[in-house]
């Protein structure tokens, strides 16, 4: 942990580097700040934002608010936005307004 307060990273060399309240479950995971946010699986990266989740191998969220990046979309990427969810493999989000994609190699 480098920074910030309440953090955790509990995951094996799993790296919070600052903000408020992060969690960094997976092994190693990484979340660079912000507040409330998650990388729950081996490899997620999490630049910043507020409540966003990375429940997937080999993901990331770069910011925004609320993303969500489910089990089963190993390899997915949300750019930022909120309210975003990537629910497939290899998938990439830009960022926006509650928007979902859900097929594989899909954008």
């Amino acid at each position: 942990i480098g920074g910030g307060s309440s953090n955790v990273a509990s995951g094996f060399s799993s790296l919070v580097s600052g903000g408020h309240s992060n969690v960094a479950r997976g092994s190693y995971s990484t979340i660079a700040g912000g507040h409330l946010n998650s990388a729950d699986d081996a490899y997620a990266t999490l630049a910043g934002g507020y409540l966003n989740s990375v429940f997937a191998v080999h993901s990331f969220i770069g910011g925004g608010s609320v993303n969500i990046i489910n089990t089963t979309s190993s390899y997915a990427v949300i750019g930022g936005g909120s309210a975003n969810v990537a629910k497939s493999n290899f998938a990439c989000l830009g960022g926006g307004l509650r928007n979902t994609v859900a097929g594989d190699y899909s954008s």
